[in-house]
């Protein structure tokens, strides 16, 4: 901010006039002179002139400047806004217009562009076109948006304003070509079909196949009051339908064959060509998963999983490995004895085989012999469940 305008006397030295000078920030003296040093926004011999600083017109669109000390501000026109009026408001916005209606920007006004069936300012008010009562006959205006309705008196009148008397058959009942007739005004009407059809309105096409029958191959095609035997499919029946497509059994769960089984259809009755690892049980369509797991090809104790086309055998805790647990694996492999000791590779299965004739001599009440009751409580590989039923048994000896 400038500093305040300060009014000092200065008396120049060697200068016997004293003069007045004002809005200065310092005084230099001179050789029977002196200078002024003004503050900022001033200028003269004595500091004494505010400089314009609207001379250079710096306000736009018609506004009017207003000089200050070293700055100036503008008033504007209605319509304009900015340090200088240089921004044109925009009056449509937020948009003012309603209903779909197009806003249009002008200064200081703006202008809505309704659409069809509003009016106002805004475009606010739904112009009523029921206002001049065009319905006639007594008939009962509903204003729409751009338009309306007349809801006339039941089977009396119809039109666009209820002017025209009623006729059934101007909303053409009939079909299929038959012949309307009615006594205005009436609701009633009647159907005159073409041969060939019937039903109220002459919506039903007669079934001309009812009681007929075609030599096979050929199969009976209704047409309009008449009939043909033909093929079903193929000029000389050559393609006739597989059913593999048209069995109900097929149509209720397709497809016939599941599981990616292959379909060979007849004409009565399909069979399955089952991808390996399906098979099916009546009407053979591949719906069960062969267990592959129902011969035991897992040895020496080893888990069957059943897979699709296969198995997998899991031989953990069997001391074997192999597709199908029959390799006895060679404990003494990595050498686990030291000091020249010889090492005798067992196999963990006849642990295993232990603790489950233990469990099936429990399972049946069964005393134990003091060697396996003794065998039991110090072997520490048996499995974890046949361990806790030895441990219950040997509790209640």
């Amino acid at each position: 901010m400038a500093p305040a305008s300060t009014t000092q006397e200065v008396t120049p030295v060697n200068v016997h006039l004293v003069t007045k000078v004002i809005n200065v920030n310092s005084c230099e003296d001179g050789v029977n002179t002196y200078t002024c040093n003004c503050l900022t926004g001033f200028e003269g011999r004595n500091c004494g002139v505010n400089i314009d600083d609207c001379a250079s017109r710096p306000c736009k669109n018609g506004a009017t400047c207003n000089d200050q000390i070293n700055d100036f501000n503008c008033t504007c026109l209605p319509g304009w806004t900015g340090p200088t009026c240089e921004v044109n408001i925009n009056e449509c916005f937020p948009n003012p217009c309603l209903n779909g209606a197009m806003c249009s920007d002008f200064v200081n006004y703006y202008n809505c562009s309704c659409v069809a069936g509003y009016t106002g300012k805004n475009c606010e008010t739904d112009i009523n076109d029921c206002a001049n009562n065009p319905c006639h006959n007594n008939g009962t205006c509903q204003d729409k948006v751009n338009g309306y309705e007349c809801i006339c008196p039941t089977g009396q009148w119809m039109g666009k304003t209820c002017s025209e008397i009623y006729n059934a058959c101007y909303f053409t009942p009939c079909q299929n070509g038959a012949t309307c007739a009615t006594n205005p005004p009436s609701l009633d009407y009647n159907c005159t079909c073409p041969l060939g059809f019937d039903g109220n309105t002459c919506q039903n096409n007669i079934n001309d196949c009812i009681g007929v029958t075609c030599t096979p191959p050929l199969v009976c095609h209704d047409g309009i009051n008449n009939y043909t035997c033909a093929c079903e499919t193929g000029a000389n029946c050559e393609l006739m339908t597989s059913y593999c497509d048209s069995a109900e059994e097929v149509k209720v769960d397709p497809p016939a064959c599941k599981n990616g089984g292959t379909c060979t259809g007849g004409a009565n009755a399909f069979t399955c060509s089952c991808a390996p690892g399906f098979t099916g049980i009546t009407g053979a369509n591949c719906e069960i998963n062969i267990d592959e797991c129902e011969p035991g090809p897992c040895q020496h104790g080893g888990q069957c999983q059943d897979l699709i086309n296969g198995y997998e055998c899991n031989c953990t805790d069997t001391g074997f490995n192999g597709t199908n647990c029959e390799l006895n694996i060679d404990d003494c492999a990595p050498r686990p004895c030291q000091h020249g000791s010889n090492c005798t590779d067992l196999i963990k299965v006849m642990i295993v085989r232990l603790t489950l004739m233990i469990v099936s001599m429990i399972n049946v009440n069964m005393d134990l012999p003091v060697w396996m009751v003794s065998l039991s409580t110090n072997v520490t590989v048996l499995l974890d469940t046949a361990a806790l039923i030895v441990k219950s048994k040997l509790m209640n000896v």
